[in-house]
């Protein structure tokens, strides 16, 4: 009778990975999760800046509907490169300053989910001297002032070329001009008409 040792059915192969195999496996695997990280690490700033255009075009909305409902205006206010601006005394991409039933006016601080996003516009020049100064808005020389009125138009406060444009795009983008000059980072143009105050995702 055979036993254990000799019996060829029983023999059990103790061979294990050789290093060329286990060096040639972590090359494959390091390969592949480079190839995986910069494809996630795309869609993840794709998103930031997704986002940061929807929120824009849903207060520009709410700012339009806010103005023609309480008959007064409402503005959205932000710095022409990109900076924070201070509403109520806080740091904010953006204010939505919106009017209230008692004939003042209420400004809300807007910051973008993803820190990533930032506003700019590469056609609406900064407020001219004198524009009227709001209440709890701090912005600086590079102040952009887009205005709702009760009757359902919207202007830019400053010198526009072409149609009102602010856009949102990566804080490492360099670029002042819009999406559809510049294809090198995500980025979107939220235009605005101005005689009907409708806004548009480019």
């Amino acid at each position: 009778m055979l036993s254990r040792t000799t019996n060829p059915y029983f023999r059990i192969d103790e061979r294990g990975f050789t290093l060329p195999e286990v060096l040639i496996t972590i090359v494959i695997m390091g390969i592949l999760f480079a190839i995986a990280s910069s494809t996630w690490f795309n869609v993840v700033e794709s998103r930031a800046v997704d986002s940061a255009a929807n929120q824009l075009a849903a207060d520009m909305r709410l700012a339009h509907g806010s103005a023609t409902n309480r008959l007064a205006k409402a503005q959205i206010v932000f710095n022409r490169d990109g900076s924070p601006v201070t509403c109520n005394g806080g740091s904010a991409d953006y204010c939505l300053v919106q009017p209230t039933g008692s004939g003042g006016s209420r400004v809300v601080a807007r910051t973008f989910s993803e820190d990533r996003a930032r506003l700019h516009s590469p056609n609406i020049g900064v407020d001219p001297a004198g524009a009227v100064a709001i209440p709890g808005v701090l912005a600086g020389s590079n102040k952009v002032t887009i205005e709702f009125g009760s009757d359902g138009s919207a202007r830019a406060l400053g010198t526009v070329v072409g149609t009102p444009t602010v856009t949102t795009r990566l804080d490492s983008d360099a670029s002042t001009a819009d999406c559809a000059t510049v294809h090198d980072e995500p980025c979107h143009d939220v235009s605005l008409n101005q005689a009907t105050a409708r806004v548009n995702i480019d």
